[in-house]
């Protein structure tokens, strides 16, 4: 049995990283820290230093990144434009929110950094078996605390976050406590899932990240991840349905039974989420009378809604949706091609739960701010980085030399 290379420093930033972004913010649900206007009173809000030390630690992960990794040069085979599309896209928020002191546009810049410093990092490779198993401990962590924040709701009344005492609107977000966030990483996890595990284990799995998923009521993250997935994977559902299209009746009954037991239940659901619905659509309304300067990036509103691309266009300009779509269209695109390469499930999987993770980020901005919401955007960008960085394709066992 070959035995794994040993950690290099690069896979422990890397480590880093994603533990900063994963498990930052488990400090909420025991402290009961968040937002006291958006959990019902129950919770506080979060403390000034508790909000800017993951700002902290990312701008120290990345100075010490650039040192020991960086070089005076883009790596031998990735073109300028790569480098200029990530600087543009990483100043033109920061230039913009300095000069109105914004800070949600503050926020929507800085992790376009990551994968600004990884572009110009040393070819270092990382274990995508390791990768795997680190992952597969994540998504068991995450899934037995979103089990656990249920129990304490259903037996003892402790309420998430975002959750509304005497009502419906009971919303879980596991480690994060933020059901939103949770909704669209629970998209990475599935694609992960869906090539790590085999057989009855992948069907439970899948399956609880499913319940999961609905369980956020986050009508963004579900709409956006079921989108992706049928567009991703259309010909092989249809391939599934036609196969088993008995166990799809069935389902199909099942579900028509629960919601017919539960539909007072959902009722009240649906209604609560009627006012949030109405909320995110008045954030097109800023379009109202809108300069053209405006939609050219040189005259910034300064306001900031619900939708990621409005807040870009009424700021940014037109251009900066653009070319956010363009860097996203050509990381999905290159992550199409790793997958035909990959040679075993561990890559696969990893490869797979970014491919699925980047567009549900693309569709659900639409309706959420992503881009200022942690740590959808530092995972987001990170995986960028290692997409656009050629970290990715060079990790891979057949190491092939052809980059984005």
């Amino acid at each position: 049995m070959m035995k794994n290379r040993p950690v290099n420093k690069f896979e422990i930033c890397l480590l880093l990283l994603f533990t900063v972004a994963f498990f930052y913010n488990s400090y909420r649900y025991p402290l009961m820290i968040n937002s006291s206007v958006t959990s019902g009173g129950t919770y506080s809000d979060t403390p000034f230093l508790f909000q800017v030390g993951k700002y902290l630690l990312y701008v120290l992960l990345m100075i010490y990144m650039y040192i020991h990794f960086a070089v005076l040069r883009i790596q031998k085979g990735l073109r300028t434009w790569h480098a200029m599309l990530l600087l543009y896209l990483m100043a033109a928020p920061l230039i913009y929110g300095v000069f109105l002191r914004n800070l949600p546009l503050l926020e929507s810049g800085f992790f376009v950094a990551v994968p600004l410093v990884l572009l110009f990092c040393r070819s270092e490779k990382f274990d995508y078996r390791r990768a795997a198993k680190a992952l597969h401990v994540l998504l068991v962590v995450y899934l037995l605390v979103n089990a656990m924040q249920m129990v304490m709701a259903v037996v003892f009344g402790r309420l998430p976050a975002l959750s509304r005492p005497g009502s419906a609107e009971i919303r879980f977000g596991s480690v994060l406590d933020d059901p939103n966030s949770f909704g669209v990483l629970l998209s990475f996890f599935a694609g992960f899932a869906l090539c790590y595990y085999n057989g009855v284990k992948r069907c439970i799995v899948v399956g609880l990240i499913a319940i999961s998923l609905v369980m956020t009521q986050s009508l963004t993250a579900i709409a956006s991840t079921s989108l992706v997935c049928f567009v991703l994977y259309r010909q092989f559902l249809i391939k599934s349905l036609q196969k088993h299209m008995a166990g799809v009746l069935l389902s199909f009954i099942a579900f028509c039974s629960v919601v017919f037991l539960f539909k007072g239940f959902l009722a009240k659901v649906f209604r609560g989420k009627y006012s949030s619905i109405l909320g995110h659509l008045d954030a097109f309304s800023v379009f109202d009378g809108i300069s053209p300067y405006t939609i050219a990036g040189m005259l910034p509103t300064g306001v900031i809604g619900e939708s990621g691309y409005v807040n870009f266009i009424v700021n940014m300009g037109g251009q900066y949706v653009l070319l956010f779509l363009l860097l996203g269209v050509m990381s999905v695109r290159e992550l199409s091609r790793l997958k035909g390469l990959c040679s075993d499930r561990s890559e696969l999987a990893v490869i797979n739960a970014t491919f699925i993770f980047l567009p549900t980020v693309m569709v659900g901005l639409l309706n959420l701010p992503y881009d200022q919401t942690f740590p959808v955007n530092a995972v987001y960008y990170t995986l960028i980085g290692l997409v656009m960085s050629g970290a990715f394709r060079r990790s891979l066992k057949s190491n092939p030399c052809e980059t984005l």
